[in-house]
């Protein structure tokens, strides 16, 4: 698990897209940077990803440069990660990070049919 977040950690430093940028000015689920987050942890043993919003709050996210938890776990299932780890809950969510963890999962394992 170590060696897999180091060869992240060395995607992201050394990592120049076609867009020019070395790492995603935010975290936003806009096209590019899903691209970019994708390329570079595809395949990665682990990804831990900020899940700040329920998909309920999705324009608060979007209004933030935050990702919804299914986004997270959208773009992991994407990325062929084999575990995610979500974090960076809004306070708004304190003592129900457990439905953010869910909505992460059901995003993940969802089926892409």
């Amino acid at each position: 698990m170590l060696d897999s977040m180091v060869l992240m950690r060395r995607r992201w430093s050394g990592h120049r897209n076609r867009y020019g940028y070395t790492k995603p000015l935010d975290v936003a689920a806009h096209a590019d940077n899903v691209r970019l987050i994708v390329d570079m942890v595809g395949e990665a043993d682990v990804l831990f990803m900020e899940a700040t919003f329920l998909h309920a709050d999705a324009a608060e996210a979007e209004r933030k440069h935050r990702l919804t938890a299914r986004a997270a776990g959208e773009i992991a299932r994407r990325a062929r990660v084999k575990r995610i780890v979500p974090f960076h809950f809004s306070p708004r969510y304190a003592g129900r990070e457990a439905e953010l963890r869910a909505e992460v999962e059901a995003a993940f394992t969802a089926s892409d049919g």
